[in-house]
């Protein structure tokens, strides 16, 4: 029961947070629901929290051979550029922040403070 109690009040603590009832991988920009899913249960209430799609070994294959194809298109790319891409990755980490924080404390059972940290 206590657990219980923990994870609700660690969840209630989120202001806008709720989590997607599945989640896909992304393989060369594009997202992917696989058939065959991970469960990620919730450590404290022991329920399925979500769903997240496992990537298979030719799903592996393809993304190699799509970083292949774009090997040489990044390589053109001039320093200003590359670094604008990696601060738009910055941007949108820290806008879903409190979502990996969250997600974190959830399945692997972090108390959220350091789940925080993690992400900082």
């Amino acid at each position: 029961m206590h657990r219980i109690k923990r994870a609700q009040i660690i969840l209630n603590s989120s202001r806008n947070f709720s989590l997607k009832k599945a989640y896909p991988f992304y393989l060369n920009n594009e997202p992917v629901f696989a058939n065959q899913d991970l469960i990620v249960k919730n450590k404290y209430t022991l329920e399925n929290a979500t769903v997240v799609a496992q990537a298979k070994a030719h799903h592996i294959e393809e993304a190699i051979q799509g970083a292949l194809r774009a090997k040489d298109e990044m390589a053109e790319l001039g320093s200003y550029e590359r670094k604008a891409i990696l601060n738009q990755v910055v941007t949108a980490t820290k806008e879903r922040f409190e979502e990996f924080a969250q997600v974190l404390c959830i399945e692997a059972g972090k108390p959220i403070k350091y789940s925080f940290d993690h992400f900082k």
